[in-house]
Parts: structure tokens; sequence; C-alpha cells
């Protein structure tokens, strides 16, 4: 189940329930790996992604998801 990749985060409990599964599979894939906090990493799903951010998960689908479907 997806849902232990999420347990990891201590903030998990604030992902929204409709984005749940989205969220699931998009750390289960290595889309998404958190915010780095001295606590650890924290996913902030009530918040804003900076450009950065965004241009790093779309780069992180090239090579994690794009590149293994593209194999098969």
């Amino acid at each position: 189940s997806h849902a232990l990749e999420l347990s990891s985060f201590p903030d998990a409990g604030t992902v929204s329930d409709w984005a749940e599964d989205a969220m699931e599979w998009g750390v289960a894939v290595k889309l998404i790996s958190g915010v780095a906090t001295q606590s650890g990493a924290i996913l902030q799903p009530q918040g804003n992604a900076t450009r950065a951010q965004i241009a790093r998960v779309i780069l992180n689908f090239t090579e994690n998801v794009y590149s293994v479907s593209a194999e098969n």
C-alpha cells in the first residue's frame, strides 16, 4: 500500500482526502520527496509550490516515470 509512503511524513494527516491517492503515487514514484526541515522532510500539502519545486517535480517525472514507461 502506498499509504505507508505518506506515513513517513509528520504532516501526512494534512493531505486533503481528494488528493491522498495522487500524493501517495507521487511519493511512491519519487516525484515528491518533501521539503527538508531540521526535524526531517515534510510534505506541506496545503502550501504553495515554488517554480523551482515544480521544475524538480517535472524533472523527477522525466527521470523516474516517463523514462521507465518509454523503455517498455
